[in-house]
């Protein structure tokens, strides 16, 4: 996650077609049961509603995503988080007496299929979507949905999702104002950096982000001493680099994706160029570290999810989802989150019904695997949410510190 191009750069090594059950393009899914899990449960504050609606058949809940086509990992890794909290909520008997059925469809990340799901799932009585997985793709949907009054949670970015006054739309991770604003503050404040060169992609999301760790450095006292753009699939950047060793930067923070990443890292090493390197979540995982060879040692970059073994509710889920489908998650724990959301949603509203959904993720907050969930009046997390710093270090990245 714009980065979610179906969460698109970072599609590093998921799992594959690991979801028993699990249909193409135009299917659906039902939860039936999971085996007991260690994980610990959510707990919510705030006010728990008094009124009890009368169980009555199934909660569909519907889920919007790439299961097919080249993000079709990104899309499974995800629902796999979802059917394995589901499935251990059925087993326990449901949310207030109603087991929950997944609607999973698959909207391939593209925008024009994604209305067609979401039109889908509202004519099925979903109560609530989890998904569509890229900005592209949700931003088209909201109006839909919040015309249905049908609860949306979504990993989506762009800020654009959470500032056109939709009440129904909740984003489960920072946006991209978060990840580049408050990186820019934080590198300018806590490590003392006085000056960063700044190189993006053009790109909507590199681009974005880019401008927004600018405006967060220079906010914090910062000085950049240029701003620089290459264009993607090009393969020589040293006439840029070539510049911006001439300033003499004690930082260059770059807003795109590995590709071009890798490439520019690798070639300013070359050029001698020892200074501080920075980017942003397209740059987590192996593609980055492979291209950029020698040269991305040492480099930072800032992810929206924390170490599997931060917390022991995390270790937890990682654990248990290895257990149930042979490999680690990479985005599985937002899946899982979002499933969480929705469940203890319903719990606190004391009906299965979407506009009593929104309402009630409006007024608690609920914890899941990655922490507690606030949001705002727009359905951004309260405060911007958490971003980590990781650093490449003998070919993997490692954790490094928190922001916020």
């Amino acid at each position: 996650m714009n980065r979610r191009a179906a969460y698109a750069g970072i599609i590093v090594g998921l799992i594959g077609l690991l979801v028993l059950g699990l249909v193409g393009c135009g299917g659906t899914t039902t939860t039936t049961g999971a085996a007991t899990s260690t994980t610990a449960g959510p707990t919510t504050t705030g006010a728990q509603s008094t009124t009890t609606a009368a169980p009555a058949g199934s909660i569909k809940v519907g889920f919007s995503g790439p299961l097919t086509g080249n993000a079709a990992s990104v899309g499974q890794d995800y629902l796999n988080g979802v059917k394995l909290y589901f499935d251990k909520v059925n087993a326990a008997g449901g949310v207030n007496g109603q087991k929950i059925e997944i609607l999973a469809e698959d909207d391939q990340a593209d925008p024009k299929n994604s209305t067609i799901v979401a039109q889908k799932l509202i004519d099925a009585g979903v109560i609530a979507v989890i998904g569509p997985l890229t900005s592209g793709s949700t931003i088209p949907t909201m109006s839909l949905y919040n015309k249905a009054g049908i609860a949306q949670i979504t990993p989506a970015t762009n800020p654009d999702v959470t500032s056109q006054g939709i009440k129904g739309i909740f984003r489960v991770d920072p946006d991209d104002f978060a990840q580049g604003g408050n990186t820019g503050k934080y590198v300018a404040e806590k490590w003392g950096v006085k000056t960063v060169a700044i190189i993006h992609d053009k790109q909507a999301f590199g681009q974005g982000v880019a401008e927004q760790f600018q405006k967060g450095f220079e906010g914090a006292g910062g000085t950049v001493t240029s701003v620089n753009s290459v264009t993607p699939g090009d393969v020589d950047f040293n006439a840029v680099l070539t510049k911006v060793k001439s300033e003499n930067p004690e930082m260059i923070y770059y807003g795109g994706v590995a590709a071009e990443a890798g490439l520019i890292v690798a070639q300013l090493r070359e050029l001698g160029m020892t200074q501080k390197f920075m980017g942003p979540d397209q740059l987590f995982g192996p593609e980055f570290i492979k291209i950029g060879g020698a040269g991305a040692e040492g480099a930072y970059i800032t992810f929206v999810a924390p170490p599997s073994d931060s917390t022991p509710e995390l270790k937890a889920f990682f654990d248990e989802f290895k257990a149930a489908f042979g490999a680690e998650p990479f985005v599985g724990q937002y899946g899982y989150d979002s499933a969480v959301l929705i469940a203890e949603g319903v719990k606190l509203a004391g009906k299965a019904e979407g506009p009593a959904l929104i309402d009630a993720l409006h007024a608690n907050t609920i914890k899941g695997v990655l922490g507690d969930y606030t949001f705002d009046e727009t359905g951004a997390l309260a405060g911007g949410g958490p971003i980590y710093i990781y650093q490449v270090k003998e070919g993997k990245d490692v954790f490094v510190e928190k922001i916020g």
